[in-house]
């Protein structure tokens, strides 16, 4: 650019600027809106460029995570394999922090260390890891650890949560029954055993439990329960008195009486109910096996004592008015007893005991078709007590035995849980062919 032309663009700058000058000076507000629109536009202009930095550094955290998150499941993937576990354990742990709710990751961790002969509190600590949406085998695989470490009741919580995730599995069916009947825990052992009858999940040892749930134990409970006791040191009243149950109740196997300890224990059974129910003294259990024994020694007075004292609400439990009926019927009030064996046998319509007990209430009565019926079935339900209590297990029972069951739940007026029970027999007779 040429000197003179230089001159004429100085001169039209300062011309410009002056006429800027006398615009602020005529009008301040219109200087003050475009002072006030320049500082917008440089805001927004920085803004954008601040935001689309940030965009770019998320865009380019997301994809570093992503190829990483990819590198290491193929690492993982190659390392199952080649059965390289040590590989696979460490590699999945960094995808674990990385990814912490893919249960992908924790699966592939209790894989390493279970093929690496890791022991069950290691393989648990992977498996406890697990988020909601991990694979049911694997929560079934962190119940069996935790029932075999003797951690019960953080066993039972994951056969509960298998039982609402698969309400059709009848291996989460069979092993929550299972642990409601080792612990002796009545009700929800009858409700279990009618929801997987209902549910098409049942085994043979669901009908076992439905009509054995006022009488069933098992000759190693009080060993195998009173050790699960000692994991819950500080939470154990129905362990400490499901194991003394199964002590009372079931007698006992030979190994047991060649401990000291058991045989004290075996000798001084009275004495054992008797701390228990002063250390525990409104548990149902108790009470009810207080009651049982009362009257089988013809003790009314200390029946009705403890039916007076009963603090919780058992209308719902059939053995309470069963107790009622008994007080009833030695004092030969027979109309008053057979009301309150009715009303037990609406409640559970299995008890033999109290069929057989309302059999003598009848008799009195001389209401001989009815008490022709119910000893008839009260019969064959006291066989069933003894051919099950008699098995070396409660899950291979004969075919005969479950014939006896299924005709005493039909004949006690339960057809369509009888029909369930024969479908079993049937498929069970099937592939013994």
């Amino acid at each position: 650019m040429s000197q003179k032309n230089k001159r004429k663009a100085v001169h039209k700058n300062r011309k410009t600027d002056d006429v800027e000058k006398q615009r602020e000076d005529i009008d301040p507000e219109v200087t003050e809106w475009e002072k006030s629109r320049r500082r917008i536009w440089i805001y927004v202009k920085v803004s954008s460029v601040f935001a689309l930095l940030i965009l770019t550094l998320y865009a380019g955290k997301w994809v570093y995570e992503s190829n990483k998150l990819t590198t290491l499941e193929e690492e993982c993937r190659v390392a199952k394999k080649k059965g390289d576990w040590i590989t696979l354990e460490i590699k999945a742990r960094e995808w674990a922090s990385w990814d912490p709710d893919n249960y992908m990751p924790w699966m592939y961790a209790a894989t390493a260390v279970q093929e690496n002969g890791g022991t069950p509190t290691e393989l648990a600590a992977y498996l406890k890891q697990l988020p909601e949406n991990a694979p049911f085998l694997a929560f079934q695989e962190l119940s069996d650890i935790r029932y075999r470490s003797g951690e019960v009741k953080d066993a039972a919580k994951i056969f509960e949560q298998l039982v609402e995730r698969d309400p059709t599995s009848v291996e989460a069916h069979r092993r929550l029954n299972f642990y409601y009947a080792m612990t002796v825990q009545r009700a929800k052992l009858i409700n279990e055993s009618m929801r997987a009858i209902e549910l098409g999940a049942a085994t043979p040892e669901s009908f076992v439990y439905l009509v054995g749930a006022d009488w069933l134990t098992f000759t190693n409970g009080y060993e195998v329960v009173a050790k699960w006791a000692e994991k819950y040191p500080n939470d154990n009243e129905d362990l400490q008195v499901a194991s003394a149950v199964h002590l009372i109740t079931a007698g006992y196997s030979e190994s047991m009486t060649e401990n000291p300890r058991m045989k004290e224990l075996l000798a001084n059974r009275k004495g054992l109910l008797k701390s228990l129910t002063k250390k525990f003294p409104d548990n149902i259990e108790l009470l009810a096996l207080q009651l049982s024994q009362a009257a089988f020694l013809a003790d009314d007075e200390t029946v009705r004592d403890l039916l007076s004292g009963v603090k919780a609400n058992v209308d719902d439990d059939s053995r309470f008015w069963r107790f009622k009926g008994w007080y009833h019927a030695f004092h030969e009030q027979w109309a008053e007893a057979k009301e309150a064996y009715t009303t037990c046998l609406e409640l559970n319509p299995y008890d033999w005991l109290c069929m057989h007990e309302l059999s003598g209430v009848l008799r009195q009565l001389e209401e001989k078709e009815e008490l022709k019926r119910i000893q008839a079935i009260s019969f064959i339900g006291k066989q069933i007590q003894r051919d099950v209590l008699q098995a070396p297990r409660t899950d291979q029972l004969p075919i005969e035995v479950l014939l006896k069951i299924e005709k005493f739940i039909r004949d006690c007026g339960q057809a369509e849980v009888a029909s369930k029970l024969s479908d079993l027999i049937k498929e069970m007779q099937r592939k013994q062919r």
